[in-house]
């Protein structure tokens, strides 16, 4: 298990930086357009969920199945962490006064975090 994790777990986070710029560059990019923060960071997450789910299956766990045979057991997963996401960007945005891009680097080191955790064990297995 542990030579798994030392495997697996570097491309994730390589993966995961990937993601973290297509989140933030697509928040970014809404939110000078002057869409509502909550939700560019709603499109933001789920663009680098989708872009994540396509890397990691391809590259960090090395799928041999049909794409979208796992991908409803990642997609309950990501939606648990973008209601978390929104709630955690809402929070250090409206409570603490700090830029929504911010509240979402903060969501994302917390929502990595478990999603690995969850992906690996629910998702990413050995069927």
């Amino acid at each position: 298990m542990l030579n798994d994790f030392q495997n697996k777990f570097p491309k994730f986070i390589i993966s995961g930086l990937i993601n973290t710029t297509l989140n933030i560059l697509s928040m970014s990019l809404l939110i000078y357009f002057e869409v509502y923060y909550l939700f560019a960071s709603g499109i933001g997450f789920i663009v680098g969920a989708f872009s994540g789910y396509a890397i990691n299956f391809f590259w960090t766990f090395k799928e041999n199945t049909l794409f979208m045979k796992k991908f409803y057991k990642y997609f309950i997963i990501q939606l648990m962490n973008l209601t978390f996401t929104i709630a955690l960007v809402f929070l250090i945005t409206e409570f603490l006064n700090l830029m929504p891009i911010l509240g979402q680097l903060i969501a994302i080191i917390f929502t990595t975090l478990i999603n690995f955790y969850l992906s690996s064990k629910f998702v990413f297995t050995k069927s």
